[in-house]
């Protein structure tokens, strides 16, 4: 029997270094592999897969904001009248957990970390064309919608990136 309580601490240190990476170690990357999936790299090279949200099929467009610390992905669903599925939901994740789930109303064509990781931006618009811009600024922490921009004179600093993808 000692041995057996000698080994319980051994074996719970391997289970979470097994996890993968710890709940806010610093992120090398992160990126969508070949299934769809979202995986979070940290800085010991541990790997694991990103958490998903409710009906999501896919996910895309996977960034590492400059802290090292917060993270953003696209999740995309099915569509009723494509062959193929939109990315309808802006996550950002952070210290190991999903923070917000930025869902604005339409397709997501473009999105970035602003500001060293502090804000993202997105524009949205319908899945086939695009008329206007309509482009949301959002802080990263809280997910408030700091500003928008609906195409109207010059774009912000923020908007201008997003605009020409």
């Amino acid at each position: 029997m000692p041995t057996v309580l000698y080994l319980l601490p051994w074996t719970a240190c391997l289970l979470l270094i097994a996890a993968g990476p710890r709940r806010g170690a610093p992120l090398a990357r992160v990126f969508v592999d070949k299934a769809g999936a979202v995986q979070l790299v940290d800085n010991s090279g541990h790997e694991t897969a990103g958490p998903k949200v409710k009906d999501q099929v896919s996910a895309a467009d996977a960034r590492l904001a400059p802290d090292h610390q917060t993270a953003g992905w696209l999740v995309e669903y099915e569509n009723c009248c494509t062959s193929y599925p939109v990315p309808l939901t802006l996550v950002i994740f952070r210290k190991g957990r999903i923070r917000h789930e930025i869902r604005p109303g339409l397709m997501i064509y473009a999105w970035d970390f602003t500001d060293g990781g502090r804000r993202a931006a997105l524009c949205q618009g319908t899945v086939h064309g695009k008329a206007e811009p309509d482009c949301l600024l959002f802080d990263s922490g809280s997910g408030k919608l700091l500003e928008t921009w609906r195409g109207k004179g010059p774009a912000p600093e923020w908007a201008a990136p997003l605009e020409r993808e």
